[in-house]
This record gives structure tokens, C-alpha cells and sequence, in this order.
């Protein structure tokens, strides 16, 4: 399915990024290349222009929620860091911090359910398997970029991205 399971990478495990070689990609930019090759697909699968107008702005959706994810768990751990720095903090606040991450990761992933139930009434049975391995690779990209740490450094070690 378009984008189904994306929800659950969003909150899944998280990865320490480290080292970059010249022949790696960073994870945004694996993301990025996902979302253009899904993007040139689409334009070459969906003959509609309507049709292929809306599956286009649902990439960009989301993309701009994969790029949300990114950015609200750097702030968690960014509080998780500076509550744990404080002697002064209390176990309140960081349940607090973790229920507000939680609360925005449901949400994200409601998003994302719409986005992928909007995307497949758009998409016609043959279109749908023709987009399936560039949809795979997409999600899976996405998955990648939003349980890591930092989205601007390159895959961990034994997971190198080659290069397209």
C-alpha cells in the first residue's frame, strides 16, 4: 500500500548515524532521491494529468510529514537532552515531553493513513502494482531518514546507501 507502514517507521526504532564516506549518501538525500524517482513514476505511470496532478501533491504531503517527523524528534531529544543536563528536573516533565511526542507521532501517522487512502482511490489496480517497488522504495527511504538521529549525516555503518 501507498505509504501504509510509513506511520509505524515514523516512531520506530532509533539508529546512532555515524561516520560519512565520500561514496555514501546521507539519509535525507536517499530519502530525496526515493521521492523523485516515486515522483518520475508517477508522471510516467498515471496518464490522467488530474489524476497524476493529485498523486504529485499527495508525494509532496508526504514528503512535508516525513520532514515534520525529522524535525519534532530532534526537538524531543533536544528536551530528553536538557532535562536530563538539569538536576533540577523532575520525572513529570519528561513524561511530558515523551506524551507530547507521542501525541504528534499518532498524529502524523493519521496523516499518513489519509494521505495513503487518498493516493490509492486515486490510483487505478494496474497503476497501483506498476508504482509498487518506486512506493517500497520511498517508504522505505522515509522509514530510514525518520528513526535516525541526525537526517543531515550519512547511513550507520553496514547500512551504506549506494550511490544512483
Amino acid at each position: 500500500m501507498l505509504l501504509l507502514g510509513l506511520g509505524l517507521g515514523l516512531g520506530l526504532a532509533t539508529a546512532t548515524i555515524v561516520g560519512c564516506a565520500s561514496t555514501e549518501r546521507s539519509q535525507r538525500e536517499v530519502a530525496a532521491s526515493a521521492f523523485t524517482d516515486l515522483r518520475r513514476e508517477i508522471e510516467a505511470q498515471v496518464a490522467d494529468p488530474s489524476r497524476r496532478a493529485e498523486l504529485l501533491s499527495l508525494t509532496d504531503e508526504f514528503e512535508k510529514l516525513l520532514d515534520e517527523a525529522v524535525a519534532s524528534r530532534s526537538e524531543t531529544e533536544a528536551r530528553i537532552m536538557a532535562l536530563n543536563a538539569s538536576y533540577d528536573s523532575t520525572e513529570a516533565e519528561f513524561m511530558a515531553t515523551l506524551a507530547k511526542a507521542r501525541a504528534s507521532t499518532r498524529a502524523r501517522q493519521e496523516r499518513l493513513l489519509e494521505i495513503q487512502s487518498r493516493a490509492k482511490g486515486i490510483l487505478t489496480a494496474p497503476e497501483w502494482e506498476n508504482l509498487g517497488e518506486f512506493r517500497t522504495i520511498a517508504l522505505e527511504a522515509a522509514a530510514k531518514l525518520a528513526s535516525h538521529h541526525d537526517a543531515g549525516h550519512a547511513a550507520p555503518r553496514g547500512e551504506k546507501e549506494a550511490v544512483r
